[in-house]
């Protein structure tokens, strides 16, 4: 009878611990479901062989929007409708790039929406507009002009603000369109400070003006950082007044053999004396002082009030490439299509603050590189925008599309 006792204790005891061991896999299975991409790298680092690989399908924190490259011609939609049949997806950013002053001024002088004009169309559609805008005249008159209430300048953008605010059907991308790197001579009015100087009297007239739809992305190059230059840190306007943060990926490096770097080897490089855009962009530099590369020891932030701090950069600003795409014409169309590739591997896993990707060349859908583009914006890690096919801007897709700005 006491043996009888032991079996059937000794039996409970096992189905206890047999238990206790699926609770303990369940919650260690769950827990790695929900492991971003660099937890699960450093956690399968010692096991690569075993690595564990992440579900993006129910994560909206992952997510990439995708945008193209296009006119301010009035046939954008058609241009893009077109590009979405071929993509086998919707847009959710569409570039629309104005060489003058006369775009601030169309909206300026309007008295309603000007239906007409790309950026209206791609909103109305349910995309997010970027518009790019071309200063008139150098760095230090445009932002002189833009801290003096009374200037035509000052007003010309404070109705440009006031009207895109109450006549863009939804929210848009504002893109200052002078890089850095078409640096002038200082004496022309151009200098790091003078830009910097323009670049914030914008993005305050917007707030100033109580403007809730605009997102102000500033624009560097991949070019400006590396080898001991400290020129994207000196441009760079301070946290206080951007955004985003986006650069054009349209120079490259390439090894050995002449092939193309992988994207993640052209823009990150955690070297202090070489370091790339990525990473210059995700450091936070508060105590970092005495690096070339830190913005915050150049120039100031300076309100329309006269009123100057220390620039802020503490590397949390969502990025974005705004070209991914080589300009060099002697790049081969399979170049071109093995770079986009090395996209798919690397934002997901090494890249994962940028959070928009817009190509460039759009007009040779057979070409590799397109197709290449096509694969990179359905892949899973993407699932959040690639998913909402409504086109209207009233549509709940495009109020999700609008959330991931």
């Amino acid at each position: 009878m006491v043996g009888l006792k032991l079996k059937n204790r000794n039996i409970i005891v096992i189905v206890v611990l047999i238990a206790l061991l699926i609770i303990i896999s369940t919650i260690i299975l769950r827990e790695l479901r929900y492991l971003s991409p660099k937890d699960i790298s450093k956690s399968s680092s010692n096991n690569t062989n075993n690595a564990v690989q992440p579900d993006f399908s129910s994560i909206d924190q992952y997510h990439v929007l995708f945008g193209t490259i296009e006119s301010s011609n009035t046939n954008v939609i058609s241009d893009v409708n077109s590009i979405e049949t071929h993509l086998g997806r919707k847009l959710d950013i569409v570039r629309v790039s104005y060489n003058s002053w006369q775009s601030v001024l169309d909206w300026a002088h309007s008295s309603g929406p000007l239906t007409n004009k790309a950026e209206y169309q791609i909103s109305l559609a349910g995309r997010i507009p970027q518009i790019v805008v071309t200063v008139p005249e150098n760095w230090n008159s445009m932002s002189f002009a833009l801290h003096n209430q009374g200037s035509g300048r000052r007003n010309e953008v404070d109705l440009f603000a006031k009207n895109l605010q109450n006549y863009m059907p939804g929210p848009f991308l504002l893109t200052i369109n002078d890089m850095p790197e078409n640096i002038r001579n200082d004496s022309q009015g151009n200098s790091p400070q003078d830009y910097t100087d323009m670049q914030c009297a914008f993005y305050q007239v917007f707030k100033n003006d109580s403007v809730t739809k605009s997102k102000f992305v500033y624009e560097t190059s991949n070019v400006l950082y590396g080898n001991k230059a400290d020129t994207g840190a000196r441009f760079y306007p301070g946290d206080q007044c951007t955004d985003w943060i986006s650069a054009q990926v349209s120079s490259f490096e390439k090894d050995m053999s002449g092939n193309l770097k992988s994207l993640a080897q052209n823009i990150k490089v955690d070297n202090p004396d070489d370091m790339k855009w990525y990473d210059w962009a995700i450091k936070d530099w508060s105590g970092d002082g005495s690096s070339f590369n830190n913005p915050t020891r150049y120039g100031v932030v300076t309100d329309l009030n006269g009123k100057q701090e220390t620039k802020i950069a503490k590397g949390n600003k969502p990025l974005m490439i705004s070209i991914l795409m080589p300009k060099n014409s002697l790049v081969s169309d399979k170049q071109k299509s093995d770079f986009i590739s090395s996209a798919r591997t690397d934002l997901p896993s090494v890249l994962t603050s940028i959070k928009a990707v817009e190509y460039a060349d759009t007009n040779d859908f057979t070409s590799m590189s397109f197709q290449a583009w096509k694969g990179l914006s359905l892949t899973d890690y993407s699932n959040v925008s690639k998913s909402l096919i409504d086109s209207d801007v009233s549509s709940p897709g495009a109020k999700k599309r609008f959330t991931l700005l």
